[in-house]
């Protein structure tokens, strides 16, 4: 495990942690491993700190990929001194024509450029992953930037239809943390936002994408509907004769990822980025 860091922006550097396989003998598939909603930011995926459970990113190295695991402009060792995590008061106020997940999109597509620069790295089989926070960013990423060849996102999403508070995606610029401002108006208006997680999904196509949700989840509360977008992005698989490459779980363990679907997600990984590759699960489901 290595920290480094890699341009973002004129001046700006993004920390991160870089893992790699013991042995490494030739370019390894990368995993863009993105962190939820946690104060010490890229510190919990790499299991420095925070919940044990989410701390996969050695795992995934000790399965032969090369792992990164950036911050996230308002976390970790991207704060500024005396700044609150997730605050985005100070962003809005310098770029108020921006929306924060587009500037996290364009740090993580800088991410994905760092990554192909590695000789020990394969360009052209490069992933991401993430949980809650992470788990959408990885969504949005995939559906904009085809080097991502298989996408998994955990706990990350429900349905805008759906959703009981879908002004969690736009709040007031007086409160913390502002995802997409501008989509403030259509649920205000309770008119239909420009796009729905369906499209997303359905922009991934015929790269590889499983989503992961549970049932109960404290944080969105309509995962269980979640199916019913997927199913909807269903229909672009199959236009692509790839509906193989959609795959999804909904556990019963809440907003978490629990060890039947940790197993689910380094499979399907493995099979996406190295369909040659045999994987033991690492976990005994229950």
């Amino acid at each position: 495990r290595r920290r480094v860091t890699f341009l973002v922006g004129e001046g700006e550097w993004c920390p991160a942690y870089l893992l790699m396989p013991e042995g490494l003998s030739s370019p390894a598939p990368a995993v863009l491993c993105l962190h939820q909603t946690v104060a010490q930011g890229k510190r919990e995926p790499v299991g420095l700190e925070g919940r044990s459970a989410l701390g996969y990113a050695p795992l995934l190295a000790q399965h032969g990929f090369v792992v990164l695991a950036p911050d996230e402009f308002c976390a970790g060792e991207r704060l500024a001194p005396g700044a609150k995590p997730y605050d985005t008061t100070a962003f809005y106020a310098r770029h108020p024509e921006w929306s924060a997940m587009g500037k996290m999109l364009w740090d993580h597509q800088r991410a994905l450029d760092c990554l192909q620069t590695l000789d020990f790295v394969n360009p052209e089989r490069l992933a991401v992953t993430g949980h809650s926070l992470g788990g959408h960013n990885a969504i949005f990423l995939a559906a904009l930037d085809e080097r991502i060849k298989a996408a998994v996102s955990s706990c990350g999403w429900s349905p805008f239809w759906a959703d009981e508070n879908p002004l969690r995606w736009a709040r007031e610029k007086t409160e913390d943390f502002i995802y997409m401002p501008r989509l403030r108006p259509f649920f205000l208006e309770g008119r239909e936002p420009p796009f729905q997680f369906s499209h997303l999904i359905g922009a991934i196509a015929p790269r590889a994408f499983l989503d992961l949700s549970g049932r109960g989840d404290e944080c969105f509360a309509a995962s269980d509907r979640c199916a019913e977008d997927l199913e909807q992005a269903a229909h672009v698989y199959a236009l692509y004769g790839a509906r193989g490459k959609l795959d999804w779980l909904l556990h019963e363990h809440g907003h978490s990822l629990p060890a039947v679907a940790w197993d689910r997600a380094l499979h399907f990984l493995s099979a996406h980025t190295r369909p040659s590759c045999s994987v033991a699960p690492l976990w005994r489901a229950g």
